[in-house]
């Protein structure tokens, strides 16, 4: 199941359709190469609230119960997301009910009214969707890391934004920063599935038909075409790639939260881009010794030796500018640090914004003892393992063969298929790296290689960790420093 088309439009659009004669369902994907990356100033978050004002009204469907209830009829599962590059609207269909939802999907983010009293009722749904980001130590964990990490980077930038941006946004802005991104020139289409007896020529004249957008009149009275050709970006950061501060000393961040039963762990490093694909090889086969099932280092760690956590998970994602290797967890709240430590030690600089900020300190990474409990330290002595030793024969030989059984079970969904060939034509790769070719990448890679990339990329030099939970910044780093 890796064959596939893949075409460009005259008004470019890029697309590709994966066929699968043997499902009756299929995936359809329109994103958009936006997202809180090439937002700056005052336009935090607009490509999050973007997505959710897409499904109050269009031209031809202005009112959001009409959409909902044509969704509802049409697809088994329909949703948007917003990354920090990426929109993508989705629908999940029977094959007979194609050319419908194309029609629909194409029409909410193509042809959106954006009015003013829905703009405002939705600032409301989005700022109870921060405050219940904010309510999670988890997510606020993985917020903070990000932010902590790639610093002044737009990377860095929440994709929901503040609650001060979203409550400051403005009708006209959002209506511009819409027509500005959402151009068929910037969108890509991802089809997964079986679309019946519908073939390429066809397809490429829906395509066209249903983003033939830059036609008509506005309410201004000015022509799309001419608004599409002329809106600038100033309140926008380049397209291009944009290079990462280099990190020089790890660094600690901690929320402080009394009300918590749980200590909520990111360690985060800065990673591979995009492009470099042999990285993205080697950095999976890594998350998935260290956190990628029930016999990786840190679940057997953090979990069945230590008894501090339910599950510990490793992951790589990737960036035009860089990419995310993040270590997550939930620990139990006394259970954070060790009781007792020796000999090695790490660098943190005191990030927060406490009294304490700037003070360098030194935090104690513990060797394993049977009455040692603290999770964190746990991890971190994990982490000093991989780096000195690198993995083992046994270990790259599992962690391969549970990334290909996993890619190939991604065969089976449409929608795992669709996101993926998404995500190939977003980062523009010519040829096109099929599930196959990630597959063979996997398969190719050389114990040398992959301790050569874990120590490029997960030195403590780079490492960012941080804690939410009923501990302060100046707790955890007297407490380790204290006890060595």
């Amino acid at each position: 199941m890796n064959k596939y088309i893949n075409g460009k439009l005259e008004n470019g659009l890029k697309y590709i359709y994966i066929h699968d004669p043997n499902v009756m369902t299929f995936t359809l994907i329109v994103a958009f190469k936006v997202g809180s990356r090439d937002e700056k100033d005052d336009a935090f978050g607009y490509s999050h609230l973007l997505e959710h004002m897409l499904f109050k009204g269009t031209t031809r469907r202005p009112k959001s119960k009409d959409i909902s209830q044509e969704f509802e009829l049409l697809s088994g599962s329909f949703n948007a997301t917003t990354s920090q590059c990426i929109t993508n609207y989705y629908m999940k269909a029977p094959d007979e009910n194609f050319e419908k939802c194309m029609d629909l999907l194409f029409d909410i983010t193509f042809n959106s009214i954006i009015r003013s009293v829905d703009l405002e009722m939705e600032k409301k749904v989005v700022v109870e969707e921060f405050n219940k980001m904010m309510d999670s130590p988890m997510a606020t964990s993985v917020e903070l890391s990000i932010k902590e990490i790639f610093e002044d980077h737009p990377l860095g930038q929440s994709v929901i934004g503040t609650k001060e941006s979203i409550l400051g946004f403005d009708r006209d802005k959002v209506y511009k920063y819409y027509k500005h991104f959402y151009t068929p020139s910037n969108c890509t289409v991802s089809i997964a599935g079986n679309i019946g007896n519908i073939k390429e020529d066809k397809l490429k004249k829906l395509l066209q038909k249903y983003t033939n957008v830059c036609k008509g009149k506005l309410e201004t009275g000015k022509s799309k075409s001419k608004l599409c050709q002329n809106i600038t970006s100033d309140f926008v950061n380049p397209k291009q790639s944009i290079p990462l501060k280099i990190q020089e000393k790890p660094k600690l961040k901690v929320q402080t939260r009394d009300n918590t039963q749980q200590c909520a762990i990111m360690i985060g490093y800065p990673s591979a881009t995009r492009y470099n694909m042999n990285d993205i090889f080697a950095l999976n086969i890594a998350a998935t010794v260290l956190g990628g099932g029930l016999s990786s280092r840190l679940f057997l760690e953090v979990r069945e030796k230590a008894g501090l956590a339910y599950t510990i998970k490793a992951d790589n994602i990737f960036f035009q500018d860089s990419g995310l290797f993040m270590i997550t967890t939930a620990i139990e709240k006394n259970s954070l640090l060790l009781s007792h430590v020796d000999e090695t030690k790490l660098d943190i600089i005191n990030t927060g914004d406490s009294h304490d900020r700037g003070v360098k300190s030194d935090v104690v990474v513990s060797k394993k003892s049977k009455n040692d409990k603290g999770g964190l330290t746990i991890i971190l002595k994990v982490m000093e393992d991989i780096l000195r030793d690198g993995i083992t024969e046994d270990e790259l030989l599992r962690s391969k063969t549970n990334l290909v059984n996993k890619l190939a079970m991604s065969y089976e969904n449409t929608h795992t298929i669709a996101m993926y060939y998404n995500e190939m034509l977003m980062m523009e790769h010519s040829p096109i790296v099929t599930i196959n070719d990630f597959i063979k990448g996997i398969k190719s890679m050389k114990i040398k290689q992959v301790n050569e990339v874990i120590r490029k990329y997960l030195s403590f030099e780079k490492m960012t960790i941080c804690v939410v939970g009923n501990y302060t910044e100046k707790q955890i780093v007297e407490r380790l420093s204290n006890q060595f």
